[in-house]
């Protein structure tokens, strides 16, 4: 039950960020990156936003995994997307 709140709330503060940047824009807007869980876990996460990546990478591994893991080796793990082409 706690684990599914928290995962809620996760989603609803990464929503509600990523609805702010796309409505007000981002003077710190970046390439679109992701981080990946095993695939056995199935987590992943994407964003322009590396901090957001970083506290829902730390929040996911300490919840699911039960591991610290370093805001360094989040930024290690981060993997650059390719942006999707937009329609003309």
């Amino acid at each position: 039950m706690i684990k599914t709140l928290a995962v809620i709330l996760a989603f609803a503060f990464f929503c509600s960020t990523s609805a702010a940047t796309m409505l007000h824009g981002d003077e710190h807007s970046h390439a679109l990156k992701s981080v990946s869980c095993d695939p056995s876990c199935g987590f992943s996460v994407k964003s322009h936003d590396e901090k957001e990546i970083v506290s829902f990478v730390q929040a996911h591994s300490k919840m699911h995994h039960n591991k610290d893991v370093s805001e360094a080796d989040v930024k290690k793990m981060m993997k650059e997307e390719k942006e999707p082409e937009k329609a003309k």
